[in-house]
């Protein structure tokens, strides 16, 4: 018999990379003919897209709606497909050097409405297309969770 090519993973192993598969609802609206974007600021006052893991039951894109209802208060249309990846960091004190990279799904969700965000402690500002990725940097923070976005 041949041995097998299949790695073995401890159970705490597949919880870990479980946790490492996050979402992001990267929110915008059209307003003047421009396009902004909804970020909010997290405990450590960096500015970033509602992000989350992916709750049992869920789709990727349902989890990325819950996020963006639960951080920012966002009613809106969110599209079943992800349009980008991008490797986040997920924080797991106040070190930065203690940071987890994980995988995050982007998904783009237009905003019909806002209403007020059950994670009440969270402030949400809406940026033009072009200062949205540089948006940490007025805060004396660096945005690394931001996918650089064309249009």
């Amino acid at each position: 018999m041949g041995q097998s090519s299949a790695k073995v993973l401890r159970l705490s192993q597949l919880r870990r990379l479980r946790e490492c598969e996050q979402v992001a609802a990267v929110c915008y609206r059209i307003k003047n003919r421009k396009i902004e974007f909804l970020l909010v600021r997290t405990g450590g006052g960096r500015w970033i897209f509602p992000k989350g893991g992916v709750g049992r039951g869920l789709t990727p894109a349902q989890a990325a709606a819950l996020e963006a209802f639960e951080e920012a208060g966002v009613h809106g249309r969110m599209e079943e497909a992800s349009f980008a990846r991008y490797v986040g960091r997920k924080r797991s004190g106040s070190r930065q050097s203690s940071a987890e990279k994980s995988d995050v799904q982007a998904h783009l969700c237009q905003v019909l409405r806002l209403g007020p965000p059950p994670e009440s402690q969270r402030e949400r500002t809406w940026f033009p297309a072009g200062k949205a990725n540089g948006a940490s940097e007025k805060a004396a923070h660096r945005t690394k969770g931001v996918p650089r976005l064309a249009w």
